[in-house]
């Protein structure tokens, strides 16, 4: 059940950064925020990159990153 669910979170967020129309500003500051938190996760790099096709390793470093992201752009807190 969490591997769907995060698979969904991953792929939402995918769709979702794709369908919007983003400012440079904004996508400047998405690319800092994802970079800062690959390093608070301590996820690796092509770990995201697989987990954005569906093949999700360490579960959890992947949990910590998506939340470390919705907490910056304040989706949660």
């Amino acid at each position: 059940m969490k591997s769907f669910a995060i698979i969904l979170l991953v792929v939402a967020s995918v769709a979702f950064a794709q369908k919007v129309n983003l400012t440079e500003e904004q996508k400047t500051k998405l690319a800092e925020i994802k970079k800062e938190c690959v390093v608070s996760s301590g996820v690796a790099v092509d770990a995201v990159e697989n987990a954005k096709k569906g093949i999700i390793a360490d579960e959890q470093k992947i949990q910590d990153l998506l939340f470390c992201v919705a907490q910056k752009i304040g989706f949660m807190n």
